[in-house]
């Protein structure tokens, strides 16, 4: 009796640890980081963005090595989940991955940077030079996400924008005409970061020897996903 009442524990125990697929889909932030991020969907495809804040600010002369992100297709091998970067469109994209143009009544355009997550990104500064001329303004928005400008005195001018942990980008004032925009950037893609990187799966942690994240969204909860 005592064998059979052991049994079935046993059983129900490796029945409760067992990994599945709708168990792993979500989103993953790296113990101790609100940077690095994983996103397993449920297509079998996955996201992955690093970003060491640290490092990229004492790298001057860029941020390619401490902030790009990777996308691919994930597998469940028993309690192990394997990555695989592969090359796709992202690839090819620019810094500047849209950018949404809103009509508005106020006699100010207004700017607001989102990352590719969705996620607003606070700018360092924004500077004005006349078309491919000299700067003729520079005006520092440090923790701000939103900047602000009168379009209709500015055409032909070119704003570059200096958002936090990402390059430097420019806009060219084509009209006259005053608009809300929003738009979104992306850090450099690397097409061949993971290869068949395998990570541990326990309950809400996906791990290896070097990093842990632990799922801060699940499907029911995450529309992007």
């Amino acid at each position: 009796m005592k064998t059979k009442h052991l049994a079935f524990l046993l059983l129900l125990l490796s029945v409760s640890c067992k990994v599945t697929k709708k168990g792993l889909i979500g989103t993953y932030r790296a113990k101790g980081s609100n940077f690095n991020i994983i996103i397993i969907k449920s297509d079998h495809s996955f996201f992955y963005e690093n970003l060491n804040p640290l490092s990229w600010l004492m790298t001057p002369s860029g941020n390619d090595s401490t902030h790009f992100f990777t996308a691919g297709t994930w597998q469940l091998d028993k309690n192990q989940i394997v990555l695989n970067s592969c090359g796709n469109n992202y690839a090819d994209t620019s810094r500047v991955l849209k950018i949404l143009k809103t009509p508005t009544k106020s006699n100010e355009s207004m700017f607001l940077i989102r990352n590719a997550f969705g996620g607003r990104i606070p700018f360092q500064s924004v500077d004005n030079h006349l078309y491919n001329k000299t700067k003729i303004a520079s005006q520092s928005v440090v923790d701000n996400y939103f900047w602000k400008i009168d379009l209709q005195v500015s055409k032909n001018d070119t704003l570059v924008f200096f958002p936090v942990y990402y390059e430097p980008f420019k806009f060219i004032v084509r009209d006259s005409v005053n608009a809300n925009y929003i738009i979104t950037l992306q850090p450099i893609y690397k097409q061949a970061y993971f290869i068949n990187k395998k990570l541990m799966v326990k309950r809400n942690i996906l791990k290896d020897v070097k990093e842990k994240f632990k799922k801060v969204k699940t499907a029911q909860n995450d529309s992007s996903l």
